[in-house]
């Protein structure tokens, strides 16, 4: 009986954790799946990659991304032009050519301007480029 009363509680607090997980916020509020992502080691000679990091507007009001930068002309960024609407997800989409890098371990920042309570959001591509 023990065991039950402690599954139940267990769930019970699971709810509750996830419900407040998807609670909407007043305003724009963008909210990114990861702000890093590891393309690991790469051979200087094929080191061109596609990422793209997802965002959610888990606001009322749609969000505008208003400008992005990047800390590197290693780093091409294309972003949506258009707002964002509540609930729905958006993507920034980033082309990374470490052809023209030093070897060694390597960290791309883009700064994500936009219109939620964080006005800059830094994106990070990181990782290693190689000898052949």
């Amino acid at each position: 009986m023990k065991v039950f009363k402690k599954i139940c509680l267990l769930l019970l607090i699971y709810g509750f954790s996830a419900s407040s997980y998807s609670q909407s916020y007043s305003g724009p509020y963008i909210h990114f799946d990861s702000l890093t992502i590891d393309l690991g080691i790469l051979r200087h000679s094929a080191s061109q990659r596609k990422v793209t990091f997802v965002f959610t507007n888990l606001g009322d009001a749609p969000v505008m991304i208003e400008n992005v930068e990047s800390s590197c002309g290693c780093t091409k960024v294309t972003y949506p032009k258009r707002s964002v609407k509540p609930g729905k997800s958006g993507k920034i989409n980033v082309e990374f050519d470490g052809g023209g890098i030093s070897l060694g371990k390597f960290l791309s920042k883009i700064n994500v301007f936009n219109n939620s309570p964080f006005r800059n959001i830094i994106l990070r591509i990181r990782g290693e480029i190689s000898e052949e």
